[in-house]
C-alpha cells in the first residue's frame, strides 16, 4: 500500500460517496488510475460500506461503553474490537439504559435534538441504509422527489452530521491506525476522521510514534475491527 492508496482511503472516509472524478482531482491522478485503485483495494482493504445514524435525531439518548468481552450489545450503533483487548459500542436508548456484562466505563454523549425528521427524512434514510452508495438520481425517484430536492434534503443531513456514509475496512490489513478519543473536554484531533460529538472523535494516523504524541493529551484506544449496526430499519415516526 503507497501514499497514494493511504490517501484515497482517507478520502474515501471522508466521503465514500464521492465521484471517481472527484477523487481524482483531489489525488491529482486521472480517473482510471483511481478507478484501478479502487478495485485493488475493494479485493483487499475495503470490505463494504454501511450508513451510521444518529440516534439523537430520533430523539434518543446514547452513551459510549467500554467492556471487557465480545458480547453484541442490544441497541447498539457502533461496535469496536480494541487492540488493548477490549470492545466498544455507541448504545441508544429511551428510558431505562441496559449495559453488558464487564463494564470499564461508561460515557455520555451529549447531542441534543436540534431537528425533528419528516416521514420523507425517514424514507430517504432507510433507503440509503440499504444502499449507502445509490446514485442520487435513482434514490431520488424512489423517494418521490426531484433530484434537485433530494440533494438538499441529504446535503441538509450530512452536513449537520446526522447520517454518515462509512467504509468498512479491514484494519489488519491497512497501513494505517484508526484511533478514538474520548474526552469530557473538546476534542481536536489532527488526522480527524469524523465525531460523534466534540468530546467523542476518531482518527487515523500512520504509526504508533503518532498516536503516542496524541496521548499525552488524551486517552486513546486502537481499533482492530469495527461495524455499524443497521438499527433504523425498526423506526417508526410518532
Amino acid at each position: 500500500m503507497d501514499e497514494v492508496d493511504k490517501l484515497l482511503l482517507i478520502n474515501l472516509f471522508l466521503n465514500p460517496r464521492a465521484s471517481i472524478r472527484e477523487l481524482a482531482r483531489r489525488l491529482n491522478r486521472s480517473p482510471s488510475a483511481i478507478e484501478y485503485r479502487l478495485k485493488k483495494l475493494k479485493e483487499s482493504v475495503i470490505k463494504g460500506v454501511k450508513l451510521y445514524v444518529d440516534p439523537s435525531l430520533f430523539g434518543y439518548s446514547q452513551v459510549i461503553v467500554t467492556y471487557k468481552g465480545e458480547e453484541k450489545v442490544e441497541n447498539s450503533v457502533l461496535t469496536f474490537k480494541c487492540v488493548e483487548g477490549f470492545t466498544t459500542s455507541q448504545i441508544f436508548y429511551k428510558g431505562k439504559l441496559n449495559l453488558p456484562k464487564g463494564v470499564i466505563k461508561v460515557f455520555r454523549v451529549n447531542r441534543e435534538r436540534v431537528y425533528i425528521p419528516s416521514s420523507r427524512d425517514l424514507t430517504i434514510i432507510k433507503e440509503l441504509s440499504k444502499n449507502p452508495l445509490i446514485p442520487d438520481a435513482e434514490l431520488a425517484k424512489k423517494v418521490g422527489l426531484s433530484t434537485r430536492s433530494l440533494r438538499r434534503k441529504l446535503d441538509f443531513l450530512f452536513r449537520n452530521n446526522f447520517i454518515r456514509v462509512i467504509p468498512i475496512l479491514d484494519l489488519g490489513k491497512l497501513d494505517l491506525l484508526v484511533y478514538a478519543v474520548f474526552s469530557e473536554r473538546p476534542v481536536s484531533l489532527p488526522n480527524e476522521l469524523w465525531g460523534i460529538s466534540d468530546q467523542v472523535k476518531f482518527g487515523i494516523a500512520r504509526n504508533i510514534e503518532e498516536i503516542m504524541k496524541i496521548a499525552e493529551n488524551y486517552a486513546v484506544s486502537i481499533k482492530s475491527s469495527y461495524d455499524v449496526n443497521n438499527w433504523i430499519e425498526n423506526v417508526q415516526l410518532v
